[in-house]
């Protein structure tokens, strides 16, 4: 196994032969701009730029003194080393979680980090048998429009001392991005379900109690209940593809009550998604949280309580939308009070109703 100054030597040299190549390129284009020999131009060009490399591997100790003398060290590779971690969290942090990318995906519309929509206006009537007697009425069908802010996500700061780096046998910095990314991940996943859960039972957002037997307190879901949210569905015409988003512990009451439906879905069915009825279906411990006396919705990072509920919630596919604005990294090199670097990361995220309606839970009813 390469050690960490090996692994660096091997990183440097690789730079300087891509700078060799960059700077021929510079010299020829230098001697046919202006008639000069072309050696002469090649080897001056290359010269400038590999002097800092060449005395970085050569002497590297001089130039340790030196960097620190000037009091730059760390902080001359801050900016690189900055650009280098949002890189990495950016390829890491993924908020989509398979239910999420069910939700319309609406990027495309972030401008100045807000998403800017339009609420439909009115539809139009339908009159029948017009006589022409009178001019047909005219509809106001504007569309209103509407801006909405991204959300901002941030992350604690994290501590990483100097003296780690060199003695750590792997990554710390890798590492800590990649706890920074899931850690965002996950709050985005459970901001995302408080948003998209309806806030009480409606019409047009049925929100159901369970019905099964009691267990520790609350009932247990069943099949039925799902048939049930189906229905309230069905009623008022929600026929586009639904989404159905099971807490775990809801996957596993529904399980017991049907050990031959459930032996039928492939573990990859489980995470992928499977059907269920007129549902698609996927587990997630990311779910809404409800009140579990009256079947209201808490809000998202609200104190947990005794009469809290696990929930299960559905939507219809085109009913939700969510939009991922920019992400940032904020970077403190070398803090010579703590002799550490100091790291955290935002990202911009939005998830919306687009008109409240179609969106569904079944939560767990107190006994």
């Amino acid at each position: 196994m390469k050690t960490r100054k090996q692994k660096s030597t091997f990183t440097l040299i690789a730079g300087i032969l891509t700078a060799i190549l960059f700077n021929t390129f510079i010299g020829l284009g230098v001697a046919m701009a202006t008639d000069m020999n072309t050696t002469a131009c090649i080897a001056v060009s290359n010269g400038i730029g590999l002097i800092p490399s060449a005395v970085k591997i050569l002497a590297p100790e001089w130039t340790a003194s030196f960097t620190a003398s000037l009091g730059t060290g760390d902080l001359a590779l801050a900016g690189l080393n900055r650009e280098i971690w949002l890189a990495e969290i950016m390829q890491k942090f993924r908020p989509d979680g398979c239910w999420l990318q069910e939700a319309r995906d609406l990027s495309a519309y972030v401008q100045n980090e807000n998403i800017n929509l339009a609420d439909a206006g009115v539809d139009p009537g339908v009159i029948v048998d017009y006589d022409g007697a009178d001019p047909i009425p005219v509809a106001n069908t504007e569309d209103n429009p509407i801006v909405l802010p991204t959300r901002r996500f941030s992350t604690e700061q994290d501590k990483i001392p100097v003296a780690l780096l060199d003695i750590r046998p792997y990554d710390i910095m890798s590492d800590r991005t990649q706890r920074h990314a899931k850690t965002l991940e996950q709050k985005i996943l459970e901001y995302s379900a408080t948003q998209f859960a309806p806030a009480a039972d409606a019409a047009l957002t049925p929100v159901l109690g369970t019905t099964g037997a009691t267990v520790a307190g609350r009932k247990i879901i069943t099949l039925n209940d799902v048939l049930d949210l189906e229905t309230r569905f069905n009623n008022v015409n929600a026929t586009e593809p639904k989404i159905l988003v099971l807490h775990p512990t809801h996957l596993g009451h529904l399980k017991k009550e049907d050990k031959v439906l459930f032996k039928s879905f492939t573990p990859q069915n489980l995470v992928q998604g499977f059907d269920l009825f007129s549902f698609k279906v996927h587990v997630s411990t990311a779910t809404p949280t409800y009140k579990s006396a009256d079947g209201t919705l808490k809000a998202y990072n609200a104190a947990a309580e005794d009469t809290d509920s696990i929930a299960s919630f559905a939507f219809l596919k085109g009913e939700l939308g969510r939009a991922r604005g920019g992400t940032y990294a904020f970077t403190k090199m070398a803090d010579p009070g703590y002799q550490s670097h100091f790291i955290n990361f935002m990202a911009r995220f939005i998830a919306v109703k687009m008109r409240n309606k179609g969106v569904g839970a079944i939560y767990a009813t107190a006994a």
